[in-house]
């Protein structure tokens, strides 16, 4: 029910307030008196085509807004199918800026033209000269059925099991699509994968693979240098640690006399230890180091099956490479694991589809054992329609019957 009219810059009128009485209101007026005009602005609120010519000044936006209370107007699923919030007081705004663009708002919430209408259709009934003709429509006439007999949340049920049951067929005809689809390429996919498995990726260092082969590659030349490094650490006469050795003991001889030189001596005893170290180990790399030409053919064979892979699959490098394989593991895995999700849903659709069938065949018995009644009380407007005055309240208009509801 309209509670609450408010019309700002629409046509003739600048600024318009009503709120009309829970009874009956009846607006009149002479020809051109503006009812139309308020009329056209009430049709904006159920969606109507705006047009910027109509602002009364063209320099501001023209603002309609209705508040309505639908606490018994049963439109909770309407408004969780466009995802807004209900609440039992709607507000229906529609604002038209100078550049003819127009919003909807339901609730203060941006909303299509198209979720407008469906909430305003349910608000709002304009009748013209000929919308008695609405009377011998199918789905009018359910409508007041269900109205009249109460049959309105059992009606809601079953639309909520209808939802759900085309959801879960659009369901199986996207993921049968998706098989069709994956079954097109598993072939290819297989192979690339069957590639990938073989070459071993997790077992490779790709980084340590390169730096063996540059070492093999190079071995003389890292064997003599590591040898010359040898012998200016340790073995030639004046090696390195030699005259460490000799710079200890000096130290050592003059410690007595200060601390610093303590301090100086104990430094140099410990750089003397870690060369000393530095040596072995570069003795013992240098032992170690050695040519290799087959593990040096052998592992640059390797690398060129990595380095074919990764230009293949355009990875930059190994870990890369790796997620690639993970991701066709993933698709060959999808294929062979949705039969079994398309058979589940299968049953699913048909368990639905049965539960669906047996809420709509009760509906229809309920609407069937409310339809005679209905029709007695209802049948003193047809097919004159002279007037909508139900038939316990009528005792002028001949009792003839409404055609036949269309059940389902």
């Amino acid at each position: 029910m309209l509670v609450d009219l408010r019309i700002k810059n629409y046509a003739l009128i600048e600024q318009l307030e009503l709120r009309p009485s829970p009874l009956l209101n009846i607006i009149t007026g002479e020809t051109g008196a503006g009812k139309s005009i308020m009329l056209g602005a009430i049709g904006l609120l159920l969606g109507n085509r705006a047009d910027s010519r109509m602002l009364f000044d063209t320099e501001r936006k023209c603002v309609i807004e209705g508040q309505f209370d639908i606490a018994n107007y049963q439109l909770q699923d309407i408004f969780d199918a466009e995802d807004l919030d209900y609440d039992t007081h709607c507000i229906l705004r529609r604002e038209i800026s100078p550049n003819g663009k127009s919003r909807a708002f339901v609730n203060d919430t941006p909303v299509t033209l198209e979720a407008l209408r469906k909430i305003g259709a349910n608000l709002m009934d304009i009748h013209s000269q000929h919308d008695t003709l609405l009377l011998g429509d199918a789905v009018f006439q359910l409508n007041l059925l269900d109205l009249y007999a109460g049959l309105v949340p059992q009606r809601t049920h079953y639309s909520n099991a209808f939802r759900q049951y085309r959801k879960l067929e659009a369901d199986l005809q996207t993921l049968e699509s998706q098989a069709a689809q994956a079954s097109k390429e598993l072939d290819y996919n297989s192979f690339l994968l069957n590639e990938l498995e073989e070459a071993r990726l997790d077992t490779e260092d790709q980084d340590a693979l390169e730096q063996e082969v540059k070492q093999l590659e190079h071995a003389e030349e890292i064997k003599y240098k590591l040898s010359q490094a040898l012998h200016g650490l340790r073995d030639s006469e004046t090696c390195a640690t030699g005259s460490m050795k000799e710079a200890v003991v000096l130290l050592g001889q003059v410690a007595s006399y200060g601390e610093n030189f303590q301090e100086l001596r104990q430094r140099l005893d410990s750089c003397l230890i870690e060369l000393h170290d530095i040596a072995d180990e570069v003795e013992i790399a240098e032992r170690r180091t050695e040519g290799d030409p087959a593990r040096a053919e052998e592992l640059q064979d390797r690398l060129n099956v990595l380095y074919t892979l990764q230009r293949k699959h355009q990875a930059r490098d190994l870990p890369a490479l790796m997620e690639v394989r993970d991701s066709l593991r993933q698709k060959v895995s999808s294929v062979l694991n949705l039969d079994k999700e398309i058979n589940r849903l299968r049953k699913d659709s048909d368990a639905a589809l049965a539960a669906v069938t047996k809420q709509a065949a009760k509906l229809s018995e309920s609407r069937r054992k409310s339809f005679p009644t209905f029709e007695k009380r209802w049948a003193c407007c047809w097919p004159t329609l002279a007037c909508r005055t139900p038939a316990s309240w009528c005792s002028t208009a001949p009792a003839r019957p409404l055609p036949a509801v269309l059940m389902w």
